[in-house]
């Protein structure tokens, strides 16, 4: 009968917390829901452009800094209240950005500092996307691709396998919506190979 009655009681309290969890859902769940409406695709051949850290390719990391990336969302800390947040991609772009810009400073003579007594930007964004892709662990199977005789490149560049993606369109029209003119342009899939 006691094991009865705990059951009983442990249950309704589940029951309580899921309700109240439902009852205060966060505003921008269906940002933080990219993944729930996926698609698959391959990334596709590689654009070299973003492999270089030439300033003649600097025009397409544009849009990728400060308010750019930001917009005024409701904070359910403080009741509602709109309150300054990067949306986690913009934010990991920003990122990158920050951390080609580093790049080009140590290839300009500069230097960009060693770590974050030097710098406080780029060593947080290393830190920051080290710990963003472990978060997402995506556990998509990269193989060597293969040419059309049948032989295979012996690099991995995950550049051909199917994975799940995002919607990066919906994020970057919520941000247009909000005035917002980012550098980032939608990764639609790759077109065949």
């Amino acid at each position: 009968m006691c094991m009865l009655t705990v059951c009983v009681i442990l249950q309704t309290i589940v029951i309580v917390l899921l309700s109240i969890s439902a009852l205060q859902s966060d505003p921008t769940d269906d940002i933080k829901c990219q993944h729930k409406l996926a698609f698959e695709a391959a990334y596709g051949p590689q654009d070299l452009r973003f492999q270089s850290v030439a300033h003649e390719f600097d025009h397409l990391w544009e849009g990728m800094e400060g308010n750019s990336t930001t917009l005024d969302l409701e904070d359910p800390r403080l009741d509602g209240e709109l309150m300054e947040t990067s949306i986690s991609m913009f934010h990991q772009l920003h990122c990158l950005s920050s951390m080609r810009h580093a790049i080009q400073m140590a290839r300009d003579g500069k230097d960009p500092g060693l770590d974050y007594h030097d710098n406080g930007h780029w060593p947080h964004c290393l830190d920051y996307l080290h710990k963003t892709i472990l978060c997402w662990a995506d556990g998509t199977p990269e193989r060597y691709p293969m040419n059309p005789d049948g032989s295979f490149i012996h690099f991995i560049d995950g550049t051909r396998d199917i994975r799940q993606c995002g919607d990066s369109r919906k994020l970057i029209d919520m941000m247009n919506d909000a005035g917002k003119q980012v550098g980032a342009k939608a990764f639609t899939g790759a077109s065949a190979w």
